[in-house]
């Protein structure tokens, strides 16, 4: 397993970067709570081609599975959270090619 963090190559690029890419992204906790944190990098298994890692800005790392996206922020608990008042989050291994990620050709 090769993992390398997706700012630190030039090689490969998520496939569906418009809708997966959530470097910047705040992070919230199970109630809904910012953390304070934002994603700073998302890491890639490079044999699987597949994103497997979100690092956040207070250094921890979460399974790309077990995060939910929404409205320019993040869930880490891999719960959906669905509020009636506020945004709705997918379950990111619930995207179509969730973190697929492709060797660039140019």
């Amino acid at each position: 397993m090769a993992l390398v963090a997706l700012s630190n190559t030039s090689d490969w690029e998520l496939q569906f970067e418009d809708t997966q890419d959530v470097r910047g992204f705040r992070v919230l906790d199970q109630d809904g709570s910012d953390t304070g944190a934002t994603v700073t990098d998302m890491i890639v298994d490079t044999d699987a081609e597949r994103v497997t890692m979100i690092e956040v800005s207070d250094g921890k790392q979460y399974p790309a599975a077990d995060i939910s996206i929404g409205d320019g922020a993040i869930y880490v608990t891999g719960d959906y959270h669905v509020n009636e008042d506020g945004p709705t989050f997918t379950r990111y291994s619930e995207m179509e090619g969730y973190g697929t990620v492709r060797r660039r050709t140019t």
